[in-house]
């Protein structure tokens, strides 16, 4: 087998939210990943892996992006993000950050432009389809329970949302692409970006 570049390396993944508060409300933060540096580089950590922090209505826990170019308010702000990246660089630490590519927030403008117009540009972004004898158009399930799709009776239509108030996205249309690759450029000095759920992103609907 072909040695990778991270074989002989030690990942150590943080889930904010719960890591280190250091304002007092309740929720941990970027500053406390900061601020805790010097203890991962004890530990010998060569990669920190970092569940997301991008903001969101937290439905699911932050994987319900709902702006993937900036930093949720509970967290911090996209200037501590930088001052991780670069108080991490200092201590050959690399950062791998969670991306949700296969789904956003039903808040997110990209689905809150399409269900204005789902013949507009947005609408392609997601699997937005006509019921069938006024039941779902099909019988799939979500990852959690219940019907894989949900009534917006503002266009009358049905959205596909594997998880919870996610919304899925259609993985093949050529601007989103464009715009997931900007996303990746957002922020300059992360090493890797983890694609969570991409195994979703085959989704045809038939």
């Amino acid at each position: 087998m072909k040695k990778k570049w991270w074989h002989e390396k030690i990942g150590y993944q943080i889930y904010p939210k719960s890591f280190l508060d250091t304002n007092g409300d309740g929720v941990g933060d970027l500053t406390g990943v900061i601020e805790k540096l010097p203890y991962l580089e004890q530990l010998g950590v060569d990669i920190l892996w970092l569940s997301p922090v991008y903001s969101s209505p937290m439905v699911d826990n932050g994987y319900d992006i709902s702006d993937y170019e900036n930093i949720d308010p509970r967290f911090g702000t996209l200037e501590d993000m930088d001052r991780l990246i670069a108080e991490a660089k200092k201590k050959n630490i690399s950062i791998i950050m969670d991306l949700v590519v296969n789904h956003c927030s039903d808040q997110h403008a990209w689905f809150q432009k399409a269900i204005a117009d789902p013949k507009g540009p947005y609408g392609d972004y997601f699997y937005l389809k006509e019921g069938k004898d006024g039941k779902e158009p099909n019988n799939w399930g979500s990852c959690f329970s219940g019907s894989a799709w949900k009534y917006d009776p503002q266009t009358d239509m049905y959205f596909l949302h594997l998880s919870l108030e996610c919304t899925s996205l259609f993985p093949v249309h050529q601007s989103q692409n464009t715009a997931y690759q900007s996303l990746i450029r957002f922020r300059p000095g992360v090493l890797h970006f983890y694609p969570y759920l991409v195994l979703f992103l085959s989704e045809i609907v038939p």
